[in-house]
């Protein structure tokens, strides 16, 4: 049995919830409701993260090619042309990274979700007037910067989420404070 951590308001003494933990590690509280055992939410995140960076070095590799061909067509310089065309997705990883950082920390990161979300948006610009004519073409080059902002975004939320849960550990319950 492992006591209860109670931080009871002042006033007149209440009763203390008393628990122990069972072989799952789940937390078996005296009025027969469960508590879930173990955080698993780390692990998840961080294979999310990194299929975010394979979903993140897919689309720059699709959005690279149509924007080096197109800048390239217009400049006919190619170390800048290749320098050009990573310049949006680069800068999407970027923000993206910022967002992730600034949610861990319990910050909502508009700024970098935004500007990560405008990346992006210059990207899948870009990869449209490259495509050639035809709703093929369009969704053959827009389909992947999209699929990015919407995974990195999603990302962005649920690690802010997960630290939001982590941080509201302490549940209220008849009126005492406890782990």
């Amino acid at each position: 049995m492992t006591p209860a951590i109670s931080l009871a308001q002042p006033g007149p003494a209440r009763p203390t919830l008393a628990y122990a933990r069972d072989r799952d590690n789940a937390v078996s509280l005296r009025r027969g409701r469960t508590v879930p055992g173990p955080d698993r939410s780390g692990l998840w995140l961080r294979n999310a993260a990194a299929g975010l960076c394979v979903l993140a070095a897919a689309a720059a590799a699709v959005s690279f090619i149509a924007q080096y061909r197109m800048v390239d067509a217009a400049r006919h310089l190619p170390a800048v042309a290749a320098l050009e065309a990573a310049i949006p997705d680069a800068a999407a990883l970027v923000f993206a990274c910022l967002g992730i950082a600034l949610a861990l920390h319990g910050r909502r990161a508009l700024r970098a979700r935004t500007l990560n979300l405008a990346s992006v948006a210059a990207s899948v610009f870009m990869n449209t007037i490259a495509a050639a004519p035809g709703w093929r073409n369009l969704a053959i080059w827009a389909m992947p910067p999209i699929a990015y902002a919407l995974a990195s975004d999603t990302l962005i939320g649920v690690s802010l989420g997960l630290v939001i849960l982590k941080v509201s550990c302490f549940c209220w319950s008849d009126g005492i404070w406890w782990l």
